[in-house]
Parts: structure tokens; sequence; C-alpha cells
């Protein structure tokens, strides 16, 4: 497998796999989908909620901490000016390896679109390496190796997180 892409390092020699987009974005999407929910401005409750599930589908429980805190800061940051009411993430998945480990490696898109209250879109995009495990008929997500800074974060604050796995960092 050519690692001489976007994805350069983060993703391990093996079998090209044909595993559904489906199945892929079935384990992956609501822990995204979490991350971004930090960002939206609701009661304590939604917060609370929203916390709990990204601590309870973060792959790396550290990495989600950080990520957490980082995340809520921005929100706290934005207010009251920009104040966003809804989250959505979408995960394009385009280089799927099947490892000798049996771990599937797929190298995704990731797009987020947030909901400015009575306002428009925005939204921002980055690549990722999602880690699956096999778990019965299912893909479990793992790990998740971003290889661009976090676009839901301040250009300024955000940086690839989470790689410490990997030897070298993608040029």
């Amino acid at each position: 497998m050519d690692t001489d892409h976007l994805y350069g390092a983060q993703l391990p020699e093996g079998e090209s796999a044909e595993v559904p987009a489906d199945n892929i974005k079935g384990a992956t999407i609501p822990y995204l989908e979490s991350l971004a929910n930090l960002l939206v401005t609701g009661d304590a409750s939604f917060d609370e909620d929203a916390l709990h599930q990204a601590q309870t589908l973060a792959p790396d429980p550290a990495q989600q901490e950080k990520l957490s805190k980082q995340l809520r800061a921005w929100r706290d940051t934005l207010a009251p000016e920009v104040v966003y009411d809804r989250a959505e993430a979408l995960v394009h998945p385009d280089v799927q390896v099947l490892s000798d480990d049996g771990r599937l490696y797929v190298g995704a898109n990731v797009e987020y679109k947030l909901h400015i209250k009575d306002g428009h879109d925005e939204g921002g995009a980055e690549h990722h390496v999602f880690v699956y495990e096999k778990e019965g008929d299912t893909w479990k997500l793992v790990e998740d190796r971003p290889c661009e800074p976090l676009s839901l974060l301040p250009e300024g604050d955000s940086e690839v997180i989470g790689n410490e796995s990997t030897a070298s960092a993608p040029n």
C-alpha cells in the first residue's frame, strides 16, 4: 500500500479493504457529533449530556478529556456573539487498509456543520485515520488519529493530537 499520500505514515502496510461505508459511519459519526455538540450552547443538561456522550464514545479517554476542555472553552469564548444550536458530522472514507493485526485503518475526510442560532451554517473539515477492531459483525472505533488540527477549534489553539502512537507524523 502506497503511503505517499495525505494520510502518510498514519496508515500501516496491509491489504486494501472494502468495508461498507455505513459500517464505518455508524461507528464513527456518533463520536464525531459528540465532539461537535460540545460547541452547541444549550442548557446545562444538554451540555452535560454532550460531555457524557463524548466521553462514553471516545476511543481515547485522555484525548477526549483534553478535547472536551478545549471545545467547551472555545464555545464559552464565542458566546454570546456566536451561539450554535445544532451540529452535524459527516464522514467520507476514501482509503481502507486491513492490517496484519486484524485492525481496519480508514483514511477519511471529516466534515463538520455547525448551525448558528438564527443564522447560517458554518463548517470545517479535516482528515483523520480511524482505527477499528471487529466485534462480532460490526467494527468498533478504537483510535482516532487526526492528520490535521481539529477544525472545530480556532487555528492558533488547535494542534494535531492523538498521534502519540505513530512513529512519524504526515508531511
